[in-house]
């Protein structure tokens, strides 16, 4: 018997044959021993809870010291951030209000100083003599320029005192001086344009009827009426700047009250003095006044004489009070509240918002919590401003004229200083002396919120949260710690279980001593199985069906990542029914056939887009989407939750994948070229029940089983385009629902594989069908509308698309609804105009590619085309669109059509894999030609530039002009190549030749490379045909000893050669690809014939002979052509494509191309019939 085993049992395996002290539940954790050892079991486990408790109450306390210091730690983080912002805000708002003081005061000695000047200049020109009052200062506005804006005054002027006795001579004087005037400011305008501009002037509104010689005026009831005294008056004569104030001159200033009042008391203390505020305008109750500038003046006396000289004038500076607080804080600096008040007992308060200041209103509005950080002037400071003027200058102020400047002492002083923040209005004496001004300096909520940020409650929050984290990673960690320490004890309990039932007490505690750490022997008994692990969870036991499928259904909804499950058999599978369900298949139509003529790439982009588009409105409507299967779209509604409208929400959903449809393939043309708005979706329903489930594996997902989804399938298979078709189960539901007005029965009995006959409808909902919905179905009916794999249909919107198209073309059927807006037939122009897009798009590329190579090696060189280029080359191409004709097959979809194949073609030859010495020479130099590649591309798109829809040799039976003019050889080849290059050759396409040619060599090379392409798309003129064959076989199938050519032009004769045959592969490449796009063509083809021998431009009708002369020109040129391009060896492994296709084609075409001809013959018999009875 083995005793060394140290396998752990699971309990579940410890049976009814074992004692009942062995057996225990899942969660114990003590055993039972025998009588022998469960007194020393009993110790042990009290060991154990005393041990346990320690460590909980351990556990407790260090959680508390977590909680005690994220709550210390935060309150401090709160209150030293929050103490910083504080400080910060009371620093900066000191530092800021110094600066509004200084500069406040500065800007009050400046006006003072400027005025203090300008009287001294005054005095200094005319002192003793007697032309007082009629003084005008020389170059006036030369002495004042920069004056207005050093002091910060609007103007600067000077007014005369005259007396009644002075009037009459004082008027004669200014009329015959004022023209002086004028050339001054003349002169000053030269000299500085700025001074010349006029800005809106205070009485500009008000004297447009006075002038210099009327005299003397004043304004009442807003209008300028002479002043007829009495006297005396202070006319305003010279002002700065002229060219603003003009129409004040002459005004009496002491007709205004509040400039009387300062000049009454200038006049009375031949002492300088400060207005009191005024506004600029006349204060009207129903504005508001916080929109009205605040002005003042300042009045300097100016002297006769400066020793006991008398007032004769005055030197003024008006100003806006906004003014002195501008432009003194930075800009950030926001919401800092200036009050203005002065000894006239107003007050006025402005805030400063960065550079500008603001006037709020009248009265002191700061905000009262603030008034403990206010900073103040006084009116000794606004006095000391006036005294101050005297130190600019060598006279002293006896000389000046007076004894001394306004001081301190002639207001009253006490009144001033026993002023308080609420008694701030002076005795109405005191305005005898003029107004003094203090402006004190409040914040604001505005400021202090710039300073007052949540960073405190954001770090806080912060530090809280670390210690949050902190804590259920500790929490976490113990629970996990514990749990594996609990499965250990089980797994102990158990192992102990069995070693008791094995060994005898005293042999059992021999083998635990010999496996204790640090000793040697075998495993211990007590240890952990390797192989078994006790279950840690799994799935709930009890869950339904329906409940783990929805579970299931939700994780894939909130996550892109795959499931992945273990399969294990014995596990319950997740399915169930589903019994009331709709189910879609759209199908892309004419996809398969799309896809061959793109690269891989733009498959995916259509598929992608057109898949998102569905993806969205599924999501807005809450339908399922189930998968995708190639160019397939399934969906359903009715699960994983019930819905009783499954139907109706299906059909609007399908319909609506409809209009998404169409309106994404426009969207897309522009950059995937000619034919994607051609592309659009069969539809179809049904409507049943579904056994739904999730089938595990390496790649798990939803599936759906049943046979509703093949009945569904059918419904698409055997619809058609653009339409959405429903079984009559769905067709039940819509009926009972009240929507059967949506559906029309189908005429025809559809026949489904598998399924048999079945009766189904089309949707078609009366408020989206316009007034010819029926013409419409009836049209799809007969097939003129076609299903991909048709014969000898035409996807709608071609031009040519059938014979009643061809003749009478109905009116694009449009209708809105709530649904949507659903297109069934989209104009020539737009298409035309979506594919002028892609051509620039596709061209602009190849452009860029042609400059980088050009500029290969060039330091800094910069490949990217300028916004002209793009510009230009738009309008080139749309041009060469409109020289194209409305012909079925020459026209220019056609001619997209050929260019998207040619472009393929040598993106085949450019993108070839390998070292790139050998890939040049296998591609006789292409892969490195960008100019080549491009001109190729050129001439695809304007070699059937204005064609008439006839072949040459017909011109040249008619004499047409044409034909004349080129001596009957490749007519239309030459017209379209003299018509596309004589308008690139126009002016405004400058920069476009720039950008594809720069040095002749390359223009001519170009010209060269476009006309030889062109030329080999005339492939029955015979002598050109012979010449190519005979060029061919020289360089492609003669041995390098039968040509005397070196190596190079060997090289350059091949590719020459090969752009050649691209370019006739080009030309026909709807024979070398998917057989729905050769019908396609070759029906426009045939339509472009039949309309030459209707009108008589032809002589034998295109259906006696097109059957077989289809089968020669497979025979005679297109495998021919096929087979060289295989045999030039510049595609690689891709160049069986085009010849295998071309076979296929010929071959399908010998089938098939007599029924297809009949039918042909039978639409146009139809045609005629009904040509004959409109």
């Amino acid at each position: 018997m083995n005793t060394g085993s140290n396998r752990s049992i699971p309990p579940q395996h410890l049976g009814s044959n074992y004692p009942k002290s062995l057996r225990f539940a899942e969660d114990e954790t003590t055993i039972t021993e025998t009588s022998s050892s469960s007194a020393s079991q009993h110790a042990e486990n009290q060991g154990l809870n005393s041990s346990s408790k320690g460590v909980v109450l351990l556990k407790i306390i260090v959680i508390f010291i977590l909680i005690l210091s994220a709550l210390m730690l935060s309150f401090l983080t709160y209150y030293f951030i929050t103490s910083d912002e504080s400080d910060d805000f009371e620093s900066q708002f000191a530092d800021y209000a110094d600066k509004i003081v200084k500069e406040f005061l500065d800007i009050t000695h400046l006006k003072v100083y400027t005025c203090y000047s300008l009287s001294i200049a005054y005095t200094t020109e005319f002192e003793g003599t007697d032309d007082w009052p009629a003084v005008t200062l020389a170059r006036f506005p030369v002495k004042t320029f920069g004056a207005t804006d050093l002091a910060r005054a609007s103007c600067i002027g000077f007014a005369p005192y005259v007396s009644d006795t002075t009037r009459h001579g004082w008027e004669a004087y200014a009329a015959s001086v004022h023209p002086t005037l004028n050339l001054e400011a003349s002169a000053l305008a030269a000299i500085s344009p700025k001074s010349a501009v006029p800005k809106s002037a205070e009485l500009d509104e008000t004297t447009t009827n006075m002038r210099i010689e009327d005299g003397i005026y004043r304004i009442e009831n807003e209008t300028a009426v002479p002043d007829n005294g009495p006297g005396p008056y202070f006319p305003l004569w010279q002002v700065s700047p002229i060219t603003e104030y003009s129409t004040a001159i002459m005004y009496n200033q002491l007709s205004d009250s509040s400039r009387s009042k300062a000049l009454q008391t200038m006049m009375k203390t031949t002492k300088p003095i400060y207005s009191e505020v005024f506004y600029q305008d006349d204060f009207d109750d129903s504005r508001d006044e916080a929109s009205f500038e605040t002005r003042g003046v300042l009045y300097f006396p100016v002297f006769d004489t400066f020793v006991d000289g008398s007032v004769s004038g005055a030197v003024s500076a008006e100003f806006n009070w906004e003014d002195s607080f501008r432009y003194i804080l930075p800009a950030h600096a926001k919401g800092i509240v200036c009050v203005l008040e002065n000894t006239c007992g107003q007050t006025f308060t402005y805030i400063i918002d960065g550079e500008d200041a603001v006037f709020m209103g009248t009265g002191d509005l700061h905000d009262v919590k603030y008034d403990d950080m206010v900073i103040t002037t006084t009116y000794e400071e606004f006095l000391h401003t006036y005294s101050a003027a005297a130190l600019f200058n060598d006279y002293s102020s006896k000389e000046f004229g007076f004894d001394s400047v306004l001081t301190a002492s002639d207001i009253d002083k006490e009144t001033i200083e026993n002023t308080t923040n609420n008694e701030r209005n002076m005795q109405s004496s005191s305005s005898a002396d003029g107004c003094l001004y203090l402006v004190r300096i409040y914040p604001s909520s505005e400021f202090q919120s710039c300073y007052h940020t949540s960073d405190a409650i954001m770090y806080s929050g912060f530090v809280v949260l670390v210690f949050v984290i902190t804590s259920v990673i500790f929490i976490s960690y113990d629970c996990l710690v514990q749990r594996r320490q609990s499965q250990v004890m089980s797994t102990a309990a158990r192992a102990n279980a069995i070693v008791d039932s094995l060994f005898p007490a005293m042999v059992r505690e021999r083998v635990f001593q010999t496996n204790e750490p640090g000793t040697r022997g075998t495993v211990g008994l007590n240890s952990p199985s390797p192989d078994w692990n006790p279950p840690s969870g799994g799935a709930v036991k009890g869950d339904t069906p329906k409940k783990r499928l929805r579970s299931f259904l939700q994780v894939n909804r909130r996550s892109s990542r795959k499931i992945k499950e273990n399969v294990d058999p014995m596990l319950n599978p997740i399915a169930d029914l589903f019994p009331e369900t709709t189910i879609m298949f759209a199908d892309i139509a004419g996809f398969t056939a799309w896809s061959s003529e793109r690269e891989p790439g733009e498959v995916f982009q259509l598929l992608e887009s057109v898949y998102y588009a569905f993806d969205n409105v599924a999501r807005q409507m809450g339908v399922f989407k189930l998968e995708t299967i190639g160019d397939c779209y399934v969906a359903a509604t009715g699960l994983p939750e019930p819905n009783k409208d499954h139907a109706i929400i299906m059909t609007r959903f399908a319909f609506e994948c409809l209009h998404q449809m169409q309106e994404t393939t426009r969207k897309l043309e522009i950059s995937l070229g000619p034919g994607t708005s051609d592309l659009d979706i069969r539809v179809g329903l049904h409507s049943g029940p579904v056994t739904g489930g999730v089938l595990r594996g390496e790649k798990s997902r939803f599936q759906l089983f049943g046979d509703t989804m093949n009945t569904a399938a059918r419904m698409e298979s055997t619809g058609q385009r653009g339409m959405v078709q429903v079984s009559q189960a769905t067709a039940d539901l819509l009926e009972e629902a009240g929507k059967g007005h949506w559906m029309t029965p189908r005429e025809n009995v559809v026949v489904a594989k598998g399924k048999g006959e079945m009766k189904t409808y089309w949707i078609k909902p009366r408020d989206v069908v316009g007034d010819e919905g029926d013409d419409q179905m009836a049209m799809i009916e007969e097939g003129s509308v076609a299903s991909e794999g048709s014969q000898g249909r035409l996807a709608k919107g071609q031009t040519g698309q059938s014979f009643r198209v061809m003749f009478r073309r109905p009116r694009a059927a449009r209708a809105s609804s709530r649904w949507g807006t659903l297109s069934l037939e989209d104009t020539v122009g737009v298409k035309n105009a979506r594919l002028v897009d892609w051509n620039v798009d596709q061209m602009h590329s190849l452009i860029e590619n042609v400059v980088m190579k050009r500029r290969e090696g060039q330091s800094n060189a910069n490949v990217k085309l300028s916004p002209s280029v793009r510009a230009q080359l738009h309008d080139y191409v749309s041009k060469i669109e409109s020289l194209y004709r409305d012909i079925p097959f020459h026209n220019f979809e056609h001619a997209s059509h050929v260019s998207m194949s040619v472009n393929k073609l040598m993106k085949r030859i450019v993108y070839q894999e390998g070292p790139k010495a050998d890939v040049r020479r296998t591609t006789f130099g292409l892969s490195e030609d960008p100019l080549a590649h491009f001109a190729v591309v050129f001439s695809a798109l304007i070699a059937d530039v204005d064609h008439r829809g006839v072949p040459n040799e017909q011109l040249v039976k008619e004499r047409d002009g044409l034909a004349i003019r080129y001596k009957n050889k490749s007519v239309a080849e030459q017209n379209s190549i003299k018509l596309a290059w004589e308008t690139l050759k126009e002016d405004q396409y400058e920069d476009l030749r720039g950008a594809i040619y720069e040095e002749e060599a390359d223009r001519y090379r170009f010209r060269q490379l476009v006309a030889n392409a062109v030329m080999a798309t005339d492939i029955k003129e015979p002598k050109l045909q012979a010449v190519r064959k005979k060029r061919w076989n020289s360089v492609f199938r003669a041995s390098s000893n039968d040509t005397e050519a070196g190596e190079d032009e060997v090289e350059d004769r091949k590719a020459k050669l090969v752009i050649e045959h691209i370019m006739q592969a080009g030309n026909v490449a709807h024979t070398m690809q998917h057989w729905s796009i050769f019908l396609k063509w070759n029906e426009c083809l045939y339509l472009e014939m039949f309309q030459a021998f209707k009108n008589g431009r032809a002589d034998e009708d295109p259906s006696v002979y097109w059957y077989e002369d289809e089968l020669r020109f497979f025979d005679n040129h297109v495998i021919p052509v096929a087979k060289k391009l295989k045999e030039c060896g510049v595609f690689g492994d891709s160049g069986d494509e085009y010849l295998t296709l071309a076979e296929q084609n010929r071959n399908e075409w010998e089938i098939k191309g007599k029924g297809i001809c009949m039918e042909r013959i039978e639409k146009a018999n139809e045609n005629e019939r009904f040509i004959d009875g409109s």
